[in-house]
């Protein structure tokens, strides 16, 4: 009798009643739980799920934000029983087949990045067969399929006409609350507490023989918290410049002085040059505004006297970083660990042309390279801290032509979106789309010293990227 009344059902009471179920189902789970932590997880995962069935972009942004605030991580490391992330993911996919299923709805403008994405990935997977440790290969892959699946899920999730904008404003919501707590902590001096991981900090060298903390945000990671928080500098710029509503201004200025301060107290030499290629496009893109020029005059007397002397003592370190003391090989001992690293990628690259020595095993490989140079007498393995020499070494030419491909379908996404917008009369979205490229400028300028330690980040951006053109489409047949 079931089988035959259901389809007389309409897709949404067909939804509506797959719904009951599954709600039955989980208050299944609860009842059974007495661990606070699974009954959290559970109950947040029903009601995002709820939502994100008659709103899928509700999902998406949810999970945008929980990639770039690391909050999936957090949570594992403080006993979670699975991934948010991977949890998000898996229903984020089942509610594409579920409202493909009832509502006849399919995705537009994933085909593309899933071509940019899979021609990276199989020169990845070929590099298995021949790495020397082969296991840890596919483990990285698996990571990339994973992070794959992220980035078309997300351009199959952003689809509406205003998702750009909303999209935008989700990463300034994660660098807020990251930005936020780094501020607090480096002002109050908390160094003890890591604000349940969201705030990390490392008492490392900073210049000379001196040493002091360095804001590590959720990785720890102080360098790779600044490479992550550059991309966001721009669409800060953006917000406090062009929102309309005050108080939006006010929260898009708020973000972008404690992105830059977070930014500052990572005492990352790599970061205050892609702030610096960040800035100078910002710079050139608003120069017809007086006000911009005297808000950045102001705004850079600030910086110089709140500048902590030892973030000056780090800065005075890049020429030497780069360019050598007079020719002499750098003395520092970062300098002199990452100018072996530096090295010993390129003459990987050298030796195995064509496709590297395999994915992730640079560090397997380094102290066979390191100690010919006798730069480095650190005796464990390394990582190459360049990303396009990381690249290079571990999948050779094939990878760096496909990783330039993907860079360029990245570019190729901005540019089309911003003539849509233009063409449909927003210039205000067009903007958005250029302060996304600048930020993926100033991100391309750091990796040059960092490479690809905390992906997600990068990947979650990227698919924001891909999904521009779809959003400027649907603009421009909605007149929205």
């Amino acid at each position: 009798m079931f089988s035959a009344s259901l389809p007389e059902l309409s897709g949404r009471r067909q939804l509506l009643l797959l719904l009951v179920m599954l709600a039955g189902a989980a208050a299944g789970v609860l009842a059974r739980s007495l661990d606070p932590l699974p009954l959290l997880l559970v109950g947040a995962a029903l009601v995002g799920g709820l939502l994100t069935l008659f709103r899928v972009e509700f999902g998406v942004l949810a999970l945008i934000f929980v990639a770039y605030t690391r909050f999936s991580d957090v949570l594992l490391e403080h006993g979670a029983p699975l991934s948010v992330v991977e949890l998000m993911v898996a229903g984020m996919l089942l509610v594409m087949v579920l409202r493909w299923y009832f509502f006849d709805e399919m995705p537009e403008g994933w085909l593309r990045p899933a071509v940019y994405l899979g021609l990276y990935g199989l020169v990845g997977l070929a590099s298995v067969l021949y790495a020397t440790d082969g296991e840890l290969a596919l483990a990285s892959w698996i990571n990339y399929l994973q992070d794959g699946i992220l980035v078309l899920l997300l351009v199959a999730g952003l689809q509406q006409a205003g998702a750009l904008r909303r999209a935008s404003w989700v990463l300034l919501l994660a660098g807020a609350f990251m930005g936020t707590l780094s501020v607090f902590q480096q002002v109050t001096g908390a160094f003890d507490s890591n604000f349940a991981g969201f705030s990390v900090v490392e008492l490392e060298h900073i210049a000379g023989g001196t040493s002091g903390f360095r804001i590590g945000g959720p990785m720890g990671a102080p360098n790779y918290y600044a490479m992550i928080l550059l991309p966001l500098v721009p669409l800060a710029i953006d917000r406090l410049w062009h929102e309309r509503p005050w108080p939006l201004r006010l929260a898009g200025g708020y973000a972008l002085v404690v992105i830059l301060l977070s930014l500052i107290f990572t005492y990352s030499r790599g970061g205050v040059l892609g702030l610096l290629v960040v800035l100078g496009l910002s710079l050139v893109r608003l120069r017809r505004h007086p006000r911009f020029l005297l808000l950045l005059a102001v705004g850079g007397l600030l910086f110089l006297l709140i500048l902590p002397a030892g973030f000056r003592a780090r800065l005075a370190t890049i020429p030497e970083t780069l360019l050598g003391s007079e020719g002499v090989v750098p003395t520092e001992l970062s300098i002199r660990g990452r100018t072996s690293e530096w090295l010993v990628g390129w003459q990987m690259f050298l030796d195995h042309p064509l496709g590297g020595v395999g994915l992730d095993n640079y560090p397997v490989h380094y102290l066979d390279y390191s100690s010919e140079l006798g730069l480095d007498w650190r005796r464990t393995g390394r990582s190459p801290h360049s990303l396009y020499l990381e690249i290079a070494s571990e999948t050779g030419v094939l990878g760096l032509l496909a990783f330039l491909t993907l860079i360029g379908g990245i570019y190729h996404s901005l540019a089309y979106a911003y003539r849509m917008f233009r063409l449909a009369g927003h210039e205000e979205r067009a903007g958005l789309v250029v302060a996304l490229a600048i930020g993926f400028t100033g991100y391309f300028t750091a990796s040059l010293f960092l490479h690809a330690a905390y992906p997600r980040f990068f990947w979650t951006l990227v698919a924001i990227a891909f999904a521009t053109p779809v959003v400027a489409a649907r603009t421009a047949q909605e007149g929205a």
